[in-house]
Order: structure tokens, then sequence, then C-alpha cells
């Protein structure tokens, strides 16, 4: 059996397959993942620095030309031995 992946948009705008053989359609999530690197927070504290204020920008500029509907941000510091 064939297995075809489109995303929702994909087949909102059509999809071709053979009809006289059996076909599976996946439908693949619209994602956009944008990685940022460098130091965004001061060690274990869990704000965002200045610096890193017109990167997150540019993510949710990104994300609003895909026309997201949520923006998920997942972000992580480095363990201490600070409470």
């Amino acid at each position: 059996m064939k297995t075809i992946r489109h995303t929702f948009d994909e087949l909102k705008r059509g999809v071709t397959v053979d009809t006289n053989k059996r076909t599976r359609i996946q439908v693949l999530p619209n994602a956009l993942a944008i990685r940022l690197l460098g130091n965004a927070s001061e060690g274990a504290r869990g704000f965002l620095l200045p610096s890193a204020l017109a990167p997150v920008r540019r993510v949710l500029r990104s994300a609003e030309q895909q026309r997201a509907r949520a923006v998920l941000v997942v972000a992580h510091t480095p363990s201490t031995d600070r409470p």
C-alpha cells in the first residue's frame, strides 16, 4: 500500500490518488521549529535577558508570517547548587 504524507493545508488544495490502488493518506501537523542558540537567561533565573528580546521578537514575527495559531517556547537553564 502506498503512503502519501501531506499537511492539512496541502490537503485543502487537493490530492490526486489512483482510485484503483489502496492509498494511505497521513495528515501531518503544520509546524515550524525555530531554535535559538546562546544565553537568553542569567544562570538559574527564569527571565529573559534584554539581549534575548530581539531574537524572540523575530521568532514571533516568523510565526505570524506562517499564520501560527500558537507558539510554544521551551527553554532550559543550567543546573546549579543554588535553591
